[in-house]
């Protein structure tokens, strides 16, 4: 592609990198080791070359990434790592695609099944045909929400004060995100409109601020900002959810929160 004329990899330094990892990475290896085998070869890893050269033979199949070493991600040789992986053909393949994604995502619509995959609206459709009597439709304001027949029921309760990370797929799981991120403040959300998400306060199902941490005097600091009031009960959660948080790192965190 471009990237790897821009950076001087050549298809036959592909080929060969190819035949280095068939070769050593039959078990996991660390990617500094990886790296060290390329430059052992006379194929440069520097810059991102070494990055890309990896990354071209994870997506077409040939490694996979194993288990951190130390603290270093490691690589391996996918029918090495995965064996006896399964095979479907066209029609089973689109069927557990698709119903894994409803099943764990629903409701969703149509173009989110679509932007999920990376495909066409008629791929979708042909693959919901496959799999329509574990699918159920609904309509809502206009649009029709699949749901998995065994799918787990939403709680009747209140959802909860979540602080979400920058990548969740509260939002990135979906293309119809302005159920859960109303309009007027997807640009606090994503400032640039670039896919470049903050990490959110998630309120009951919707989006509700957004939050960062920050090192300060040798402490962590969660900033929150919420778009609106809150409730005493609804500042609890946060309170809750950042002491979570605090939890989850191993360290204690002060939180500062601000309203509008």
């Amino acid at each position: 592609g471009a990237r790897h004329r821009q950076l001087g990899i050549t298809q036959a330094q592909l080929a060969r990198a190819g035949e280095l990892f068939e070769a050593h990475l039959t078990e996991p290896m660390s990617r500094p080791d990886v790296m060290a085998l390329l430059a052992a070869a006379g194929i440069d890893p520097s810059g991102q070359r070494g990055i890309h050269v990896l990354g071209h033979h994870c997506m077409t199949g040939l490694l996979c990434q194993g288990p951190i070493l130390g603290k270093q991600a490691s690589f391996v040789l996918i029918d090495a790592w995965v064996a006896g992986s399964l095979q479907p053909l066209r029609e089973e393949a689109m069927s557990i695609v698709i119903e894994r994604y409803v099943r764990s995502h629903g409701p969703v619509t149509e173009k989110d099944v679509a932007g999920w995959i990376g495909g066409t609206l008629g791929f979708v459709r042909e693959a919901l045909a496959l799999i329509s009597d574990r699918i159920t439709s609904e309509g809502v304001d206009g649009r029709t929400w699949l749901t998995h027949v065994a799918a787990r029921q939403p709680p009747s309760g209140p959802l909860g004060v979540h602080l979400l990370p920058q990548w969740d797929e509260f939002l990135l799981g979906y293309g119809s995100r302005d159920v859960t991120l109303p309009d007027e403040h997807l640009s606090a959300v994503v400032p640039g409109r670039n896919m470049v998400f903050q990490p959110t306060l998630v309120i009951d199902g919707e989006v509700a601020g957004v939050w960062k941490r920050a090192q300060s005097g040798g402490r962590t600091r969660i900033d929150v900002r919420a778009f609106s009031a809150l409730n005493a009960s609804q500042r609890r959660g946060i309170d809750r959810a950042a002491a979570s948080y605090g939890t989850f790192i191993g360290a204690d965190v002060d939180l500062r929160l601000e309203v509008g």
